[in-house]
């Protein structure tokens, strides 16, 4: 099969082996995870080798640089590969990938373009001058009587040099940093940076993010190239002159080059231009701000993923909206509440922490706010004491080691108050130490203003009515076909409850919601003594 998957009139990537006999498969049966009569194999990913002509880098919207390789084109799993990302600096240099290689390619996944070898048989070789004088200081100290070589000796050396990431930005010449401990190194010009520019309005335009209908990646592109947008507020200036007037320099350029990206953005916009074979002047523009227009309530998820934070993907910012209720919660919100959120650790509350402490973040927030942007306010569906017990938050300052038990005994030396941890001098010492710290005292600070807000808009009752004690801050995970309910059913019924949904069993789950064929994970919650419920059970719990 495998030899004839080339020729097949549909793509495949494996193959399941069966047992023919139906009397067969009835007497061997299943187990828990699939039948015995049946059996799958994946095949390993097509390869095939091609020359690196280039080396290129690529910047993301959070200013990562990306080393690319440019490859003379080779037919791999269906698709011909121009390009294959090269990852990482370490990647590259563990590799050893130079400009002229010959490299074993393939698909990864049957779908990404990988650079899986360099072929050094065949690495482009030239001939270079040994040097008398270092050859022969060597040649001395090896054997101070022998006679120095007096003829030039050559060696065969690569005709390329090892790899290294440039040191400043292709794009803006920004300095390209690397941190401590990081794989990734970025761009530090920020939205300064067209590149990331690019990448951070296509990342909020996007479908899973403000959904802007009809705002495509090339027309962003072009907007941001000809400098007629430079922050997120000014999608929402845009109007049908400075739109006509993109498309208007975009065919200039496509007619000055008709090979150059240009000209796929001026077909796309003249496509944009034509309805039912009539010339329609402006057709297009109107449909495009009218998508932008229809974004300007967005669901507080889609607004807090769009805005790029690093570390901040659809799950995270889901939570945030779930803990807070609305934006002005979440930008106020300091590090260490953040730290006591589900599935948010100390990496990810820093990130974010230090996004909304930046005075250009919170301007370009209310830029938005101002442009008409409206995030909507939700109800709390991850209960208050997740992250507003002091135990909690005390444990998860930065700097302060301290266990949860010795966090609760502090704040009752302190009366249960944030003033008694900024005042009291009967605390212990290494407190006192910590919170004499100009940035530490400046954070208790933030704390007592955060909980005084939040209290005195009563976000208690924004908490949704729903919630249950029985279901509000567990973990459960489903399994299997449910009698009555589809999986993302079952999942908005725990959501709205307060519970939530993991996708693995682990001993942090509190309970697994098992359906019809349940596999691996039913096994896995019985090892663990995870308790078992059935759709019943949960509708139960649920009531």
């Amino acid at each position: 099969m495998q030899q004839k998957r080339p020729s097949l009139p549909y793509e495949i990537d494996g193959m399941v082996v069966k047992v023919n006999s139906l009397a067969q498969q009835r007497e061997l049966g299943f187990i828990s995870r699939a039948p015995r009569w049946a059996i799958a194999h994946k095949f390993p990913a097509e390869e095939a080798l091609t020359i690196v002509e280039a080396i290129d880098v690529q910047i993301g919207r959070t200013g990562a640089v990306t080393p690319v390789a440019r490859l003379q084109p080779v037919f791999v799993g269906g698709v011909t590969v121009t390009n294959a990302t090269l990852h990482n600096q370490d990647e590259v240099s563990r590799k050893d990938v130079r400009v002229g290689d010959t490299v074993v390619v393939r698909r990864a996944g049957d779908v990404i373009p990988e650079v899986v070898r360099v072929i050094f048989e065949r690495r482009p070789m030239q001939e270079t001058a040994v040097s008398n004088v270092s050859d022969g200081l060597k040649y001395q100290q090896d054997d101070l009587f022998a006679e120095t070589p007096s003829t030039n000796q050559t060696q065969s050396v690569p005709l390329h040099k090892p790899y290294r990431l440039p040191t400043h930005c292709p794009i803006c010449r920004s300095e390209i940093e690397r941190e401590e401990g990081e794989a990734v190194a970025r761009c530090s010009g920020g939205m300064l940076c067209q590149a990331q520019r690019a990448q951070g309005l296509i990342h909020f335009a996007s479908r899973k993010a403000m959904d802007i209908d009809g705002l495509g990646q090339k027309q962003i592109e072009q907007l941001v190239a000809q400098d007629l947008v430079r922050h997120f507020a000014d999608l929402y200036r845009l109007d049908i002159p400075t739109l006509q007037k993109m498309k208007e320099t975009a065919d200039k350029v496509s007619s000055e080059n008709e090979n150059g990206d240009a000209e796929t953005v001026s077909d796309d916009l003249s496509e944009l231009n034509t309805q039912n074979g009539k010339k329609q002047p402006t057709k297009w523009a109107e449909n495009i701000l009218a998508g932008i227009e229809a974004s300007k309530t967005p669901e507080l998820t889609r607004f807090l993923f769009a805005l790029g934070i690093r570390h901040v993907g659809e799950r995270t910012a889901k939570t945030l909206a779930q803990a807070f209720g609305s934006l002005e919660h979440v930008r106020r919100a300091p590090e260490p509440i953040l730290a006591c959120l589900p599935d948010i650790g100390t990496v990810v509350a820093r990130s974010i922490a230090h996004f909304f402490a930046q005075d250009a973040q919170q301007a370009m927030i209310d830029e938005l706010l101002a442009a008409g942007v409206a995030p909507q306010t939700q109800a709390v569906t991850i209960p208050p004491a997740r992250h507003a017990e002091p135990q909690r938050w005390i444990a998860r300052l930065p700097g302060f080691k301290i266990s949860e038990n010795k966090a609760q005994a502090l704040w009752e030396l302190a009366g249960k108050s944030i003033e008694g941890l900024q005042t009291d001098k009967a605390l212990p010492a290494d407190w006192q130490t910590w919170r004499s710290e100009t940035q530490n005292a400046a954070l208790l600070e933030n704390l007592k203003t955060f909980f005084a807000q939040t209290s005195s808009e009563n976000q208690e009752a924004t908490v949704s009515d729903d919630l249950n004690e029985a279901v509000a801050g567990k973990t459960f995970v489903l399994t299997g076909t449910l009698p009555t309910l589809k999986r993302d059913q079952a999942q908005a019924l725990i959501e709205a409850a307060g519970g939530k949904v993991s996708g693995s069993v682990s001993k942090k789950t509190d309970y697994v919601v098992a359906g019809e064929a349940a596999g691996s994970k039913l096994e896995k919650a019985n090892a663990l003594g995870v308790a078992v419920l059935s759709e019943e059970e949960l509708l139960t719990m649920l009531d």
